[in-house]
């Protein structure tokens, strides 16, 4: 995937400690905040499974590796791991995807506005 050009989406699930729960999901609001002002963001979106014990999800949409690589490496994701140190029942789980969109361009891809054009130059629809 290192030589994949356009969005990167990564979804991680983290899985809290049942007496940091609230303490987890508020450091995991925290970097959502801090996430959305960093460049390359196009989706930083956090999740609760409807499991029991609940689960935290966050899926991530990057404009590409660099601001991804950049996303890992920056003050947000060190402050983040400091605040979830011991507080979870494992390691947060990390998927990194590379999209494939295919048929209707609005239902065929997590985001149609990640630079998916038409023929007329619309975002949102692929080209046919």
């Amino acid at each position: 995937m290192a030589d994949h050009e356009g969005p990167l989406i990564t979804v991680a699930r983290f899985e809290p400690r049942p007496e940091y729960a609230a303490a987890v999901e508020e450091a995991l609001r925290e970097a959502v905040r801090a996430a959305h002002r960093e460049a390359g963001c196009l989706l930083y979106a956090l999740h609760r499974t409807s499991d029991e014990p609940p689960a935290l999800v966050m899926i991530e949409e990057w404009d590409g590796a660099e601001a991804a690589a950049a996303h890992v490496a920056g003050p947000g994701v060190r402050r983040l791991l400091g605040a979830l140190d011991g507080r979870l029942a494992g390691r947060p789980q990390v998927t990194r995807l590379v999209a494939i969109p295919e048929g209707d361009g609005k239902l065929g891809q997590l985001s149609p506005s990640s630079g998916v054009r038409n023929l007329d130059g619309q975002t949102g629809h692929m080209r046919r």
